[in-house]
């Protein structure tokens, strides 16, 4: 993947583009890993660099965009309006990430700033004359940085890991890019392993079972098809003093929660179609509805 910028141009007018006309042997270019080697593949490259960030992603080009994944209008429009007011480089643009709803001028700002750092330290190494390539000039945080980057939300109590590397890189990192999170994140030092502890193992497992249990007794059965993901809700057994619309209620209300949970762990997409438990009453309808969207 080669910007067109970057193209050598000869002045022959071609149906066709070959390679030998973008680059040239020898010649030095300045490239980002876009998908890791497997196998006898070697790893596709891109000239078309961008840069990750907390809320933003940094990359070449003009102008900004919002993530397809934020869908509020007025949110879209206020994001737009914030970052248009940011002093960039002509040759370079921005993303909007769906973790950067919600945020501030400030906040957007810093992220901003950290990014235009690691650009920075980028150009000063293409331009150092005492490196040869290849050269490494800029490597992504490891992957616990980069989930708790990714996956941080305001409903995050704690961050815990048990390996010192990681547990210094993370400090590092929340002081750098999120000051407010630094003492959730936490060295977790007994000797029990992490996963058992929290029952990480026995979450990961459901993932591959059909059918999930509910606290209230009732269930949730998940069927993946090639057309649909099709999930059923189970009722339990009436307890004492409810009748069936209240336990229907119920139970779909905390199948709902649960249906959300499972369709992130599963990752799972695409056409989703869900029986929930009959219902008479249009506000337990609406509750269920709304815990749904929600969760």
């Amino acid at each position: 993947d080669v910007l067109r910028e970057s193209y050598c141009h000869t002045g022959e007018k071609k149906a066709k583009t070959r390679i030998q006309d973008v680059l040239m042997r020898g010649q030095n270019i300045l490239v980002q890993v876009a998908k890791e080697g497997r196998d006898a593949k070697g790893p596709s490259l891109t000239n078309a660099l961008s840069i990750p960030g907390r809320f933003l992603v940094l990359m070449q080009g003009h102008g900004s965009a919002v993530s397809r994944k934020i869908e509020d209008e007025s949110e879209r429009k206020k994001l737009k309006d914030i970052v248009a007011g940011f002093n960039l480089p002509d040759n370079l643009g921005l993303i909007i990430r769906t973790a950067g709803v919600g945020r501030n001028k400030n906040e957007l700002q810093k992220d901003l700033q950290m990014l235009l750092k690691v650009w920075e330290k980028i150009q000063n190494s293409v331009n150092d004359e005492t490196m040869t390539a290849p050269y490494l000039l800029y490597q992504e945080p490891d992957l616990v940085v980069r989930t708790v980057r990714d996956h941080y939300s305001s409903d995050t109590s704690q961050i815990i890991v048990d390996n010192n590397d990681s547990y210094k890189a993370l400090k590092d990192f929340a002081r750098m890019v999120m000051p407010t999170t630094r003492n959730l994140v936490k060295l977790y030092k007994e000797t029990k392993p992490l996963f058992s502890e929290y029952k990480v193992e026995e979450q990961i497992e459901s993932i591959y079972k059909r059918s999930v249990p509910l606290s209230s007794g009732g269930s949730i059965v998940i069927d993946i098809g090639e057309a649909m993901a099709s999930i059923d809700v189970n009722s339990g057994k009436t307890k004492g003093g409810l009748d069936l619309e209240e336990t229907a209620a119920t139970t779909n209300l905390e199948a709902a929660k649960e249906i959300a949970r499972q369709l992130r762990l599963r990752d799972l997409g695409g056409l989703i179609v869900i029986d929930f438990i009959d219902m008479y009453q249009k506000k337990n309808k609406a509750a269920v509805e709304k815990e749904l969207k929600l969760a």
